[in-house]
C-alpha cells in the first residue's frame, strides 16, 4: 500500500541549476514592479513555492505515473456484487464484468505500486489551484497552460517519445511568466526571453543525453543578445554575449553537463534586470 505522502517545503533540486526556482525569480525581477514592501516578499514567497515546490513535485509525480509499465495479473474474484437479475451475455452483466475487472486492477496492482504518486499528483494539483487562487485569476491561463502541457509531454514520454521540449517550457518558460504576472505585466520581449530560456533548458536536457544540442544552446543564445540589445541595454547584452562564449567553450571543450547551468542562471538573471531597467 502507499505511504503517507509528505509534502516537503524545502527545495530537494540542487540549488544551481536551471529550473523553476530561478525563472520564477527572473521573472519577478523582469517585471520591474517588485518593491521592498512585505506584501511583495510574502508574493514571491508564494509563486516560488508554487512554480519550485507545488508544480515541480506535480510534474514528477506525472512522469512517475506515465512511465508505469506492469505486466502483473490479478486472480479474477468477485470485488463487486453482480446486479440482480442479470443474465450472462446481456448489457448489464457485461457492465459489471468490466466494472469488476477494473476494481480487481486498481485494487490489486495499480494502487500497491503506483497509489502514492497518484495520490500525490492529486494533492499537488489541488495545492496549485489554491495557490493560484490567492495570487489571483489572473495566473490561472498559466496554470492550466503549464498543467495542459505537462499531460502533453507525459503522454508523449508514455509512448516513448521526446518529451523534453515539454520539461524545458514547463520548467523555465511557464515559471518566467508567473513570476513576470505576479508583479507586473508580460510584455512581448519578456515573452520571447523566457521562451528563449526554455528552449535553452530543453538544450541543456538534451546534451545530458548525449546529443550535442548546439542549435538548441546557441541560436537561442544569440537571439537573447540580439533582443537586448534592441531593448537598449547594450552593456547587459554585452555581458550575457561573454556568458554565451563561455558557454560556447564549455560545449567544445565537452563539460560536464551541471557545469553549463551556473552561467545560464547569471544570463538568465541579467536578462531580467535588462527587462527591468529603463531604455
Amino acid at each position: 500500500m502507499p505511504g503517507v505522502i509528505k509534502l516537503r517545503l524545502e527545495i530537494q533540486r540542487p540549488w544551481l541549476k536551471v529550473g523553476p526556482f530561478w525563472a520564477t525569480l527572473a521573472g519577478s525581477i523582469a517585471a520591474g514592479g517588485f518593491s521592498l514592501q512585505p506584501r511583495n516578499w510574502l508574493l514571491l514567497v508564494l509563486v516560488l513555492f508554487l512554480t519550485e515546490g507545488v508544480m515541480g513535485n506535480w510534474w514528477d509525480h506525472l512522469l512517475r505515473l506515465a512511465g508505469w509499465k506492469t505486466s502483473d495479473r490479478a486472480e479474477a474474484i468477485e470485488m463487486v456484487p453482480p446486479p440482480p437479475y442479470a443474465l450472462p451475455g446481456s448489457l448489464a452483466w457485461k457492465l459489471w464484468e468490466s466494472l469488476n475487472r477494473f476494481a480487481i486492477w486498481w485494487m490489486h496492482i495499480f494502487w500497491p505500486q503506483e497509489g502514492t504518486d497518484f495520490l500525490g499528483l492529486l494533492v499537488f494539483t489541488g495545492l496549485t489551484w489554491v495557490l493560484g487562487i490567492i495570487l489571483g485569476r489572473i495566473t490561472y491561463p498559466l496554470i492550466a497552460g503549464a498543467q495542459a502541457l505537462g499531460i502533453l509531454g507525459a503522454m508523449v514520454a508514455r509512448r516513448g517519445g521526446d518529451y523534453l521540449p515539454a520539461k524545458g517550457l514547463f520548467a523555465v518558460t511557464f515559471p518566467w511568466l508567473l513570476g513576470c504576472i505576479t508583479f507586473g505585466a508580460v510584455t512581448p520581449i519578456a515573452f520571447m526571453v523566457a521562451l528563449l530560456f526554455g528552449l535553452m533548458l530543453w538544450g541543456i536536457e538534451e546534451r545530458k543525453a548525449g546529443k550535442t544540442a548546439w542549435l538548441l544552446l546557441g541560436t537561442p543564445q544569440l537571439a537573447l543578445v540580439l533582443l537586448l540589445w534592441w531593448a537598449k541595454q547594450p552593456l547587459l547584452a554585452a555581458m550575457v554575449a561573454c556568458i554565451g562564449l563561455g558557454l560556447f567553450f564549455l560545449l567544445v571543450g565537452e563539460r560536464e553537463v551541471k557545469r553549463l547551468h551556473l552561467p545560464l542562471i547569471l544570463s538568465m538573471l541579467l536578462s531580467a534586470l535588462a527587462l527591468a531597467l529603463p531604455g
